[in-house]
């Protein structure tokens, strides 16, 4: 003990079994992650697809794009903390939800069922990334 310095949030003091839990990628949390955001991603799909009711609607496609590709791009970076990665995966969407219709009207291919499925796209892209960065068999770590 002598000698001994560890300082809260150092590298030294923290291996990977002692590092804060968060929304920590682990191989079962990757799979969650990708099956309820592919599934959610889906359901928005299909609520844009088929004209539902703008009150059934509106709360499953506003949830997605509120929270889905942040989040998902947000969790390859490992973020520890869990309120962080929601905070900044919530502001990583809003920002996309911003820059990926903008870049389509200056496109000239302004299309509110496109905006959506490049964003159902880049989701899902993200967690396949995650999960298999999380895979044992896979030499490729992201962090």
């Amino acid at each position: 003990m002598e000698g001994e310095v560890h300082e809260r949030g150092s590298a030294a003091a923290l291996d990977a079994s002692q590092a804060p839990r968060g929304l920590r990628a682990t191989r079962t949390s990757s799979l969650a992650w990708l099956l309820a955001s592919t599934g959610w991603g889906g359901a928005a799909a299909l609520a844009m697809g088929l004209d539902a009711e703008p009150a059934y609607r509106a709360p499953i496609v506003l949830g997605f794009v509120l929270v889905c590709p942040g989040l998902a791009l947000v969790r390859l970076l490992g973020v520890p903390a869990a309120m962080a990665q929601i905070s900044l995966g919530v502001a990583l969407s809003l920002a996309l939800d911003v820059l990926i219709p903008a870049a389509l009207l200056y496109a000239g291919a302004w299309s509110p069922p496109a905006a959506l499925a490049i964003l159902i796209g880049l989701t899902v892209a993200a967690a396949i990334v995650e999960f298999l960065s999380s895979a044992p068999w896979i030499r490729f770590r992201l962090r």
